[in-house]
């Protein structure tokens, strides 16, 4: 029997992205460029197996020098041997960008005694991205569309941030965009939420994360790139309309007291 997993993880706030679809003896790799211009990379794909440590057992033919120009995408089909012996296996694809940075994304499989076979839905919580910019503005809002499944029943938190490193660059901070579901075993549902970068990101790629935070936390994560406006050129900026709201709060807290004597004053006056 052999069980198999997809599970992504981006190294960095690179350029392009990795996305494919492994079978039997058989992987499909979609490279997408989510810049402006031309990239040139160095794709390489491994298969390991798990020992005291990933074991590289051989390379797929698929790999090699690429270019790949602004806001394209391509496809590649890689054939590889499934082991016989049994165990626990990955496909590593990892894409090397000439500025230094990378990107990858892991294929995990176990080998049983019974050969392929499809993944079959495990417990837990499945998520997918529907609809994420390629592209933002520094303080202007943006929205991430994401579809949920749940193989349990399930009381889940699901927010979004955009971060480099360990930093945040969300306005609304790790998890101010929060929503909550109670959700039973087999619902799917489709979720909005807004978000905003905080001026101080510069320009440059990002990643954003959607994590559903339940008995354990699940995540998905993307890559998005992010352009610095100034806050004097931007209209109807959250921190510009953050700002406002507390000056009138503190207005109206000092003008407090003098209103409530001339309400005295003129009380006095007519009695």
């Amino acid at each position: 029997m052999v069980l198999f997993l997809l599970f992504v993880q981006p190294a960095s706030t690179a350029p392009l992205s990795l996305d494919g679809k492994l079978q039997c003896g058989f992987l499909e790799v979609t490279v997408q460029n989510k810049a402006e211009y031309d990239v040139l990379f160095d794709l390489d794909l491994q298969l390991k197996k798990k020992t005291e440590n990933w074991e590289v057992i051989s390379h797929l033919d698929c790999g090699g020098n690429y270019s790949l120009g602004a806001l394209k995408s391509m496809r590649l089909n890689c054939s590889y041997t499934v082991p016989t012996e049994q165990g626990e296996y990955k496909i590593y694809a990892r894409a090397d960008i000439v500025n230094g940075t990378y990107t990858y994304k892991n294929f995990f499989f176990k080998v049983g005694e019974s050969g392929f076979e499809r993944p079959k839905p495990e417990s837990g919580i499945a998520l997918s991205f529907l609809s994420v910019p390629e592209k933002v503005k520094t303080g202007e809002e943006f929205q991430v569309a994401i579809r949920l499944t749940t193989y349990e029943d399930a009381d889940l938190e699901i927010y979004s941030y955009v971060y480099g490193g360990k930093t945040c660059y969300s306005f609304y901070g790790w998890k101010g965009n929060a929503q909550r579901y109670n959700l039973k075993k087999g619902e799917s549902r489709i979720i909005i939420l807004t978000d905003v970068v905080k001026h101080k990101a510069a320009s440059g790629f990002y990643n954003i994360k959607v994590r559903a935070r339940g008995r354990k936390d699940w995540d998905i994560v993307r890559a998005i790139e992010v352009e610095q406006v100034p806050p004097n050129l931007s209209m109807e900026l959250p921190e510009s309309n953050a700002g406002q709201s507390l000056r009138w709060v503190l207005f109206l807290s000092a003008l407090t007291p003098l209103l409530i004597l001339i309400a005295k004053n003129l009380y006095y006056s007519l009695h």
